[in-house]
């Protein structure tokens, strides 16, 4: 029984153009054969990650920041504690991602799963320290069970010794269900986000989303 291990890197992008996407330059295949002549091989995918630039949210509703603007120190700190437990939701926003159709070779798995993901200021403000929470969600289209899963759900404050700065890196929610690149045709993103009623931007801003994947492929043959 013999042993093989290489390395390569992937020989072509995994998505269309529109997304950016980063591979690590290292893929590591392990063959094993059995005492039937079976052979065996598991692939332990590159870390691929998928960004999603410039989504755009509109100025914190304009006539709410003008509102706010316009009203006594006392009256704007009395409506933003009033509304504290909400803050400002900004109309969600949306994005997707096609797979590259392909035929699934015979007697492959895999599991693939999201592992991280960044939301990261790019135009219109300089930083998301007025952002109190934000919500992204994933619905794989395709698969038996289409409905939407949380990938992360992070929750800031005033009082945090750990506002959020220029970007948020944060891990997915628990265990997340695996992801067939063979059998999901697209997969929907949904990006909602609440900002501090005082600091809401008065102009249109956009954040870059990248969400990074990791697992393995195995196959027998």
């Amino acid at each position: 029984m013999t042993s093989h291990s290489n390395s390569r890197r992937p020989s072509a992008p995994l998505t269309r153009p529109l997304p950016r996407q980063r591979a690590l330059p290292w893929i590591a295949l392990t063959l094993a054969t059995s005492t039937a002549a079976c052979v065996s091989a598991q692939a332990e995918i590159p870390s691929l990650e998928l960004t999603r630039e410039n989504l755009t949210f509109p100025a914190a509703a304009t006539e709410l920041a003008d509102e706010l603007e316009s009203m006594p120190e006392d009256a704007r700190t009395n409506l933003a504690l009033a509304a504290a437990p909400d803050d400002y939701h900004f109309p969600t926003v949306s994005f997707s991602y096609d797979r590259i159709p392909m035929a699934r070779p015979p007697g492959v798995s895999s599991d693939v799963q999201a592992k991280e993901v960044t939301v990261a200021a790019h135009k219109g403000t300089d930083d998301l320290s007025f952002v109190r929470r934000i919500r992204l969600t994933v619905t794989r289209l395709g698969e038996d069970r289409e409905e939407p899963e949380v990938l992360i759900d992070y929750s800031s404050s005033k009082a945090s010794s750990k506002p959020i700065g220029r970007s948020l890196t944060t891990p997915v929610l628990g265990a997340q269900r695996s992801i067939d690149p063979w059998q999901t045709e697209s997969s929907v993103y949904e990006l909602d986000i609440w900002g501090d009623l005082e600091e809401l931007p008065a102009r249109p801003w956009t954040v870059d989303v990248s969400v990074v994947f990791g697992g393995s492929v195995s196959f027998e043959y």
